[in-house]
């Protein structure tokens, strides 16, 4: 008598079965994801475009340990320390696609155009645009953007599990980056607004503000706690870059909260650091906020006055949720990529438009979906042409850098007085044409996308990985030093006939005029 063949499927089998399964569910919101991440980074991720960082960072992770992300140290046995644009460029949409599959099922959002919408406007945000100029890492930070959205999902659940769940997801994503706290934050805030909207009690929505807010005191001060045993157990240190934009102070907690609260004006109004970089982007937003006031409007006048000073204050509380990075850190130390919470502004709209549609409140719900979904679509246009305009500018400043440092080489090969020993000094700053800046104006705000230009601080090793040139260089003491001698402040400027002079042990490349020394 034969046995019976054991027919159950193996875990491999079961797992490519609920991966078919949540892709179908998602299918709405994973294909807007990864069109959209197409269209706006595709270039980026089929050419090597390089800023400052990314040359000097080209085979690291840049700084870890020591600006507190130690978590970036593990993530290395998972996407090695090479800076590749195509692959990591593909991993972090996709993560990033991910983590809006489960923002939809947080906000239980049932509209295939919502989904749509939401996943667009998250993966074209400058945040993202602004990563991807730092692509070395950029899969990393899709990873903490990724967890820092899962301790939502996870604190949403309101058991013991859920919570130790979510501590340990937000360390790790504070260990990664530590800016996407305002993320959890800002949509923990949308999460409880849409309990308002939905008429939960507001006893039970105070118990799970208070509880939010305590979650993420302890997540910030065991990360802290954690920061610290490690750099004691690897003898590092806080470097003086991390160091100098930390502001643990509560002695200016007022003045902090104005900050925030004034940065976050700004973003509509100036378009400070980029998130919303055009002026048709700005209005429109503007738009959105004055079309969402006068939905919550009609709503208390439709009757749903429960809960109303709770929401009042939720949103007031909303932009410092957002915006809590500066209640940690300068101002000065504030750019895009640690703003990436400010897509939760979105969700909160998406969430507004979802609930209008859902409702029974006549006021406003014959048009007010269709006419967010409007602006929305306009501002995801708008973000994917910002986006191409980046990196067209990048493009350009590597190209012009490329030229610079392909005639500087071949100048320098040419001089007879160079040979093995010589350093180079190339001293002062040169002066790029302004016709390189003509038509950009929109992004100079976002982080990361002036590119590589020929007085970076990375030029070193610029010439060193894109020239194969391994040349001695001199310091800034020296510089400082070269500037004195008389020789040089006879040297005619780059790239003119004798701008390239031995001087004792140095082949000097005179840049730009000596800086006048001011009396003190």
């Amino acid at each position: 008598m034969h046995r019976s063949i054991d027919q159950s499927p193996s875990l491999m089998e079961r797992f490519c079965c609920w991966l078919r399964r949540a892709v179908v569910s998602n299918r709405e919101t994973l294909l807007a994801a990864f069109i959209v991440g197409l269209l706006t980074y595709g270039y980026a991720f089929t050419n090597k475009l390089i800023n400052y960082d990314d040359a000097f960072f080209l085979f690291s992770k840049g700084a870890t340990i020591e600006s507190g992300r130690w978590a970036l140290v593990l993530l290395s046995l998972i996407f090695p320390d090479v800076s590749m644009p195509w692959i990591y460029g593909i991993i972090t949409v996709a993560l990033i696609a991910v983590s809006c599959c489960v923002i939809v099922d947080i906000f239980e959002i049932q509209s295939k155009l919502s989904k749509v919408l939401l996943a667009a406007l998250i993966v074209c945000f400058p945040s993202l645009i602004a990563t991807f100029t730092y692509m070395f890492t950029s899969s990393s930070y899709g990873v903490a953007f990724l967890l820092a959205v899962l301790a939502v999902w996870f604190l949403k659940k309101g058991t013991k599990a859920g919570y130790c769940a979510a501590f340990g997801l937000m360390i790790f994503s504070l260990g990664i980056y530590q800016s996407y706290v305002a993320l959890t934050a800002g949509l923990l805030v949308v999460y409880l607004i849409q309990q308002v909207l939905r008429g939960r009690e507001s006893r039970q929505i105070w118990r799970k503000g208070t509880a939010y807010v305590m979650f993420l005191g302890a997540s910030l001060g065991v990360y802290f706690v954690i920061t610290k045993g490690v750099q004691f157990v690897t003898g590092r240190s806080m470097g003086s870059y991390a160091s100098g934009q930390i502001d643990l102070s509560v002695s200016y907690i007022f003045t902090k909260l104005l900050t925030a609260y004034r940065y976050f004006l700004e973003f509509f109004t100036t378009g400070s650091n980029g998130l919303i970089p055009t002026a048709l982007s700005r209005v429109i937003h503007i738009c959105l906020l004055i079309l969402s006031l006068g939905y919550l409007i009609g709503w208390v006048k439709g009757g749903a006055r429960k809960g109303l000073g709770l929401l009042a204050l939720l949103l007031v509380i909303f932009p410092l949720s957002v915006n809590c990075m500066y209640l940690f850190t300068k101002p000065h130390s504030v750019h895009t990529l640690v703003l990436y919470g400010f897509v939760a502004l979105y969700v909160l709209f998406i969430v507004l438009a979802e609930h209008c549609r859902l409702s029974q409140v006549r006021l406003f719900r014959k048009w007010f979906y269709d006419l967010t979904a409007v602006i929305l679509a306009v501002v995801v246009v708008s973000n994917v042409y910002v986006g191409n305009q980046a990196y067209l500018h990048m493009f350009l400043k590597y190209e012009n850098c490329m030229a610079f440092y392909t005639s500087l080489v071949n100048d320098i090969r040419a001089t007879p007085d160079f040979d093995e020993n010589t350093k180079i000094a190339l001293v002062g700053s040169y002066q790029l044409p302004d016709s390189y800046d003509e038509g950009f104006a929109d992004i100079y705000k976002i982080k990361g996308v002036s590119g590589i230009q020929p007085n970076s601080y990375s030029r070193e090793q610029f010439v060193a990985h894109f020239f194969g040139f391994d040349f001695k260089f001199a310091t800034a003491l020296e510089h400082e030093q070269i500037e004195l001698l008389e020789e040089y402040l006879e040297m005619p400027l780059y790239p003119y006939h004798g701008s390239i002079k031995k001087i004792g042990d140095y082949l000097v490349v005179k840049l730009s005029p000596p800086v006048p020394k001011t009396e003190s």
